[in-house]
């Protein structure tokens, strides 16, 4: 290189300048800086509200064993954020292991105002048993029925199968006796219910792909 560098001198030609070349010590010092600075965005990123509310089930879900002041506060930022299975897992706990019942309802009917299907089958059965907290609203059998009736519509298994058990009897022959009577024409069976709950979710996919599509800045379904 000493050679090339005299030539050009002698040639009269302007000497090359060679670019530095860092240690192995400093590029490894940069990629360790920028991973962590990396780490912090993307950390920053899941902190924030529009991000915490659309966390999924297996996100938010703490089992018992693993509970700790860290889950409990990345449990309740879901929650407030609005994320329908945090304020459902926090209702259950509030409600029946902690015995809050007023926080635990609030955060139950927070669910099922999303949607929930398994909060709207929680508190239509905590209507059907009647419990004695003020803190439950609009108890008793026609409360439950209803909030039976629009977890049955979401596909809930187990609001289909307590529906279909509309009524009970002291025996078989009574059960029969009343079925020819005309309960027949009144009693809906579980796979009508099964049919028109999945009637609803298939019409809900479609009213979101088309509002998706209708959305400004779409065309025919696509983004621009």
């Amino acid at each position: 290189m000493e050679a090339v560098r005299q030539q050009e001198e002698a040639e009269g030609k302007r000497p090359r300048v060679e670019a530095a070349q860092p240690d192995d010590g400093s590029q490894l010092e940069t990629s360790t800086c920028c991973r962590r600075t990396w780490c912090k965005k993307f950390g920053e990123l899941g902190m924030k509200p529009e991000v915490l509310k659309v966390a999924s089930a297996a996100c938010v879900s703490v089992r018992a064993g693993r509970w700790c002041p860290a889950a409990d506060s990345f449990l309740h930022r879901c929650g407030d954020a609005g994320n329908a299975d945090a304020n459902f897992q926090l209702g259950m706990i509030e409600f029946y292991c902690l015995r809050r019942r007023r926080q635990g309802w609030s955060r139950m009917k927070a669910a099922m105002r999303s949607g929930h299907a398994e909060a709207t089958f929680a508190a239509a059965v905590i209507r059907l048993n009647g419990t004695g907290s003020p803190a439950v609203d609009d108890r008793g059998p026609r409360a439950a029925a209803r909030l039976f009736l629009r977890a049955a519509s979401s596909g809930h298994i187990g609001a289909l199968r307590d529906l279909g058990f509309c009524a009970r009897y002291c025996s078989r022959a009574c059960q029969a006796v009343h079925w020819r009577m005309g309960h027949r024409a009144e009693c809906v069976p579980v796979h009508q219910w099964l049919l028109a709950a999945m009637g609803n979710q298939a019409a809900a996919h479609v009213d979101g792909a088309l509002a998706a599509a209708a959305a400004p800045g779409n065309v025919a379904g696509f983004p621009i």
